[in-house]
């Protein structure tokens, strides 16, 4: 939540305030991006480690019924959605425990 809060937080990162900078600016030489990055890497890591620990659940038939459980076992990658989507998609919908 604190990533979270300090990523949203108005003049957070100078892009967010002035769009084109991305475009013009060189990306070796915006000086928001390596927060950013470091914040998305985590979130990840996060997010898959609970993805994944579900997924075996899944697999080893102790996944309670719940949305995400529901969402793993539709075609979500033929919708184009990757597991690090997916991951994302199932952590915004309840609980770290995901279920």
């Amino acid at each position: 939540m604190k990533e979270f809060s300090d990523a949203t937080a108005p003049g957070a990162f100078v892009a967010d305030m002035i769009p084109p900078l991305a475009d013009i600016i060189p990306s070796w030489l915006q000086w928001w991006r390596k927060r950013a990055h470091r914040y998305s890497e985590r979130q990840t890591r996060l997010w898959m480690k609970y993805w994944n620990d579900l997924q075996r659940a899944i697999n080893d038939k102790r996944a309670p019924d719940c949305f995400v459980k529901q969402f793993v076992e539709t075609d979500y990658v033929k919708e184009g959605i990757d597991e690090v989507q997916a991951a994302y998609v199932a952590g915004s919908k309840l609980s770290p425990a995901f279920c």
